[in-house]
C-alpha cells in the first residue's frame, strides 16, 4: 500500500511540475505554444544572444490542414499577449495544419506575419531578429586621422 502511495504521490508530483506530460502520454499532445523572442546582435565583447521577449501582442490563423497525422483541437484563430517568459498557450488549436502566425510590439514593434506547418504539442517561435544591418553609412569606413568632408547615415529609429 505505501508503494501505491508513493507512484500516485510521484505522478501527481511530475504532473503539477511539468504540465500535462502524463495527459499527453495517454491522449498524445495537444494544442501548440507560441513564444516569442528577439536576438540581439553580436559585438565584440559579448556573442549573440536568443531572449525572451514578454508582452507581445500575437495572433494566429488557420490556413488549412496538412494532413500529417491525426488531428487534435479544432479552434482556428487566436490572439492574446505572451507571459512574462514570451509565451502564450493555446491548448484547442487545430494541429496538424498550416497557420499565419503575427507579432505586434515588444522589441520589433512592429507587426510581422510568418506561415508554417505546425503539429500536435509544437512551440511556434516567433523571432525579432535585430541581427541585420539597421543602419548604413556612407562612407562604409572612416580613417580617423583622414576624415571626410561629409557622412550619410541612413536607416529608422534615428532621433
Amino acid at each position: 500500500m505505501k508503494a501505491i502511495t508513493r507512484i500516485l504521490f510521484v505522478v501527481a508530483l511530475g504532473y503539477v511540475a511539468t504540465g500535462c506530460w502524463f495527459w499527453d502520454l495517454i491522449n498524445g499532445p495537444q494544442g501548440l505554444t507560441v513564444k516569442t523572442v528577439f536576438v540581439t546582435p553580436p559585438s565584440p565583447t559579448q556573442r549573440q544572444t536568443i531572449n525572451p521577449d514578454p508582452g507581445v501582442e500575437v495572433f494566429g490563423h488557420w490556413q488549412g490542414d496538412n494532413g500529417a497525422g491525426p488531428q487534435c483541437g479544432n479552434q482556428m484563430d487566436f490572439s492574446g499577449t505572451t507571459d512574462g517568459s514570451g509565451k502564450l498557450g493555446v491548448p484547442g488549436a487545430r494541429l496538424p495544419a498550416v497557420w499565419n502566425f503575427s507579432r505586434n510590439g515588444g522589441h520589433c514593434g512592429f507587426i510581422f506575419s510568418i506561415i508554417m506547418s505546425v503539429v500536435c504539442g509544437q512551440t511556434v517561435q516567433l523571432v525579432c531578429n535585430q541581427t541585420g544591418t539597421a543602419f548604413t553609412m556612407s562612407p562604409a569606413t572612416i580613417d580617423i586621422n583622414a576624415p571626410p568632408a561629409t557622412a550619410d547615415l541612413s536607416g529608422g529609429g534615428l532621433d
